[in-house]
C-alpha cells in the first residue's frame, strides 16, 4: 500500500513539475494601455521592427490585447512611432484571436477587446486601417475635438504636433487634411488624404475627405470618382450615394448620377434627403 502512495506521490509531483514547465513557456499577452510605457519605451529602444520582436519575445509575449485608448502624454516620437508601426504590419496578424485559455494571462478578449497574436516571422504586406496601430490614432484626439467645434486653424496646429511624432500614422494625415480643407487650402489637403491612402486600407472616409479636396479645387469629374469610390465602400450608407450622386451631376455625368440615385434608392432614400 506504502509503495502505492509513493508512486501516486511521485506522478502527481512529476505532473506539477511537467505543468509549471508548460505554464512557463506559454506565451504571454501584453496588455495596452496597460502596459503602454513599456511598449512606447522599447520602440523607441529598437533600431527598427525586429529589434521589437525581440524585446517582445524575450520577455515571453506572444499575444496583444487591446481595450482601449492609450492615455495621453506618452513620449511617443517619429522614430518610435515608425518602429510600432513597422512591427504592427509585420508581426502582428489582423485578425482578433483568442488569447490562451490556460496561462498567467486573462482569458480572451470580449466586449470591446481585441486580442492579437504575434507571428514569429514577417506577414505578407498590408496596409493598415485608420485605427492601427493602437496608440497613434489617440494623438489626434485633441486636434479632433477642436474640428467638432469649428476650431480648425486650432486644430490644425495640434494634428501638425501630433503627427511629428507619427508622420505615417493615416488618421493623423486625414484629421490633419480636414483641418487644412475647413481653413480653405484643399490642395495641401488632397495631397494629405492621397498619402493617407498609399499607406492605410481602402476607406470610406479617406474617399470621401478626397472627394471634398478635389471639388473645391474644380477638379469636378475627379472629385465625383473619389465620391463613388466612397460610397461603394459604405455601400449602406443612403447619404454617401446620395453626395455621390451630386458629384456625378456636377460633373456632368448623368449616368454616374443615375448609378448612384439608384443604389440610393435601393437603400429606401430618395434624392433630397439623408
Amino acid at each position: 500500500m506504502k509503495g502505492v502512495l509513493r508512486l501516486a506521490a511521485a506522478i502527481l509531483a512529476y505532473a506539477a513539475v511537467v505543468s509549471g514547465w508548460f505554464l512557463l513557456r506559454m506565451p504571454r499577452t501584453l496588455d495596452l494601455p496597460d502596459e503602454a510605457g513599456w511598449l512606447v519605451g522599447e520602440a523607441g529602444a529598437a533600431r527598427d521592427a525586429p529589434s521589437l520582436l525581440g524585446a517582445f519575445r524575450a520577455r515571453g509575449l506572444g499575444f496583444i490585447r487591446v481595450t482601449g485608448p492609450f492615455p495621453p502624454g506618452l513620449p511617443w516620437t517619429a522614430g518610435s512611432s515608425g518602429v510600432w508601426t513597422d512591427f504592427w504590419r509585420l508581426y502582428v496578424l489582423p485578425e482578433p484571436r483568442p488569447a490562451p485559455a490556460a496561462g498567467p494571462t486573462a482569458p480572451a478578449a470580449a466586449g470591446g477587446e481585441t486580442t492579437h497574436r504575434i507571428s514569429g516571422t514577417p506577414l505578407p504586406g498590408r496596409r493598415l486601417s485608420v485605427s492601427e496601430p493602437p496608440g497613434l490614432p489617440d494623438l489626434g484626439a485633441t486636434g479632433e475635438a477642436l474640428l467638432l467645434t469649428h476650431r480648425a486653424r486650432e486644430a490644425l496646429v495640434a494634428y501638425t504636433r501630433a503627427r511629428a511624432m507619427a508622420p505615417a500614422a493615416p488618421s493623423l494625415m486625414a484629421g490633419e487634411a480636414e483641418a487644412l480643407l475647413a481653413l480653405g487650402r484643399p490642395r495641401e489637403a488632397r495631397v494629405l488624404f492621397w498619402r493617407a491612402l498609399q499607406s492605410a486600407a481602402p476607406d470610406a472616409d479617406l474617399f470621401d475627405g478626397l472627394g471634398r479636396a478635389l471639388a473645391a479645387q474644380g477638379r469636378k469629374a475627379d472629385a465625383a470618382v473619389a465620391m463613388e469610390q466612397a460610397a461603394g465602400l459604405g455601400y449602406t450608407n443612403a447619404a454617401r450615394w446620395l453626395r455621390a450622386a451630386r458629384a456625378a451631376r456636377a460633373a456632368g455625368n448623368r449616368a454616374g448620377e443615375a448609378r448612384c440615385l439608384e443604389a440610393a434608392r435601393t437603400l429606401g432614400t430618395a434624392e433630397g434627403g439623408e
